[in-house]
């Protein structure tokens, strides 16, 4: 059996940092974000901005775990996937979900702020349904009527009581909101000096891949129900792809950027994939490992190292493109065996396909998938000789 995407290892964000060999180089990142998310009292919403495969959420997931490593006893760090939960119609029920189920109380008072959190929030979700009204005029031909008085009159007492309650509805979600509020304020609360505040960070991640409606949604509800002090989040987030959902929501060309602004307070861009050595070394260090991981042969993986450093040089190479590139070398039709029984034109013709169908594309169906079918083929005649 054999795998085509490398695999992700799996572990629960918040129980490991950065490893030893980091190849991205990414604790540095990590330490100025932590020292960020510490020292600011104003509650803070950060994106951390990136491209499509630039490793926002590896970095997320293994900060979470840092900055609770860094700050063992102040920290209070949250991973919450916006991507898995956006089935969900109201995202202040997501949020709530994730933090009630990590942020265990550690004390009997804490235990009672959390149950006054969770009855606000309750208090604050979105109406289950929308009230519809309708009245009957016994048909088009008796309009005018004493179908229509009557009809009048049971709207007119229908539209009292509505309107009272509500206003009453909406008079107990401004008290809701106070006690979330108050609750939130509370649980930052050092449980050691007293009135230490304890930072609580909402990590955000995915949140670009979302439906639209629920990404802005979930914006809003932070920039509303958590605007408390010491309470920060992060995103991970593309903020082009952002922006493009604000033109999809709202139908607008113009201040999708500056309709954003209201919503975060500062952006943090992840550094190139670089090291001391070359451009994009990070990215080069990670299609060796994966290529090894899926089990490519040294060869074949030489080889296309020798492609994705040259491309390297013109273009960015992303994390994600990396892994593109070495899902589709691992379908060549080649054991380590065959490979090195063609000639070195015909091994590197074989990668140079490869290499033109995932970094140049248009290119590639220019020219035409029949022509990859008759050179595979060629290959396999080859191959078995």
């Amino acid at each position: 059996m054999m795998r085509l995407t490398p695999k992700e290892p799996v572990f629960k964000p918040g129980k490991i940092g950065f490893p030893e060999d980091d190849p991205l180089d990414r604790a540095a990142s990590g330490k100025a974000l932590s020292g960020l998310v510490e020292r600011i009292e104003d509650p803070m919403v950060i994106a951390l901005d990136g491209g499509w495969g630039t490793g926002k959420s590896w970095f997320l997931k293994r900060w979470v775990g840092q900055h609770r490593l860094d700050y063992p006893d102040q920290a209070r760090t949250v991973y919450f996937d916006a991507f898995a939960h956006d089935y969900l119609d109201d995202p202040l029920v997501a949020v709530m979900g994730v933090l009630i189920a990590e942020l265990e109380p550690d004390s009997a008072a804490e235990k009672d702020t959390w149950t006054k959190i969770k009855t606000a929030a309750w208090k604050l979700r979105k109406p289950a349904a929308r009230i519809a009204l309708a009245v009957g005029t016994g048909g088009a031909t008796e309009v005018g009527g004493a179908a229509l008085d009557e009809g009048a009159k049971a709207l007119g007492k229908l539209a009292t009581e509505t309107a009272d309650n509500f206003w009453d509805k909406e008079a107990s979600r401004r008290d809701a909101m106070e006690e979330f509020g108050a609750a939130l304020k509370a649980l930052t609360l050092s449980v050691g000096e007293e009135g230490t505040p304890r930072k609580l960070v909402i990590v955000v991640d995915e949140l670009d891949r979302c439906r639209p409606d629920y990404a802005l949604s979930l914006l809003e509800v932070i920039k509303h129900f958590f605007a408390v002090d010491h309470v920060h989040f992060v995103l991970g987030v593309n903020l082009a792809e952002l922006e493009n959902m604000v033109r999809v929501r709202y139908g607008t060309q113009e201040g999708a950027a500056l309709y954003l602004q209201k919503f975060v307070t500062l952006t943090m861009e992840l550094p190139e994939q670089t090291s001391e050595h070359s451009p994009q070394a990070g990215s080069l260090l990670v299609f060796s490992e994966n290529a090894r991981n899926l089990g490519i042969p040294p060869a074949i993986a030489k080889n296309a190292l020798i492609y994705v450093r040259a491309i390297s040089q013109t273009r960015s190479v992303s994390i994600r493109d990396t892994d593109r590139y070495v899902s589709n070398l691992a379908t060549l039709p080649f054991t380590a065996q065959s490979y090195k029984k063609l000639y070195g034109a015909y091994q590197h013709l074989s990668i140079m396909l490869v290499t033109l169908k995932v970094f140049h594309p248009e290119l590639f169906k220019l020219i035409g998938t029949e022509i990859e079918a008759d050179i595979r083929s060629a290959f396999g005649v080859l191959a078995s000789t």
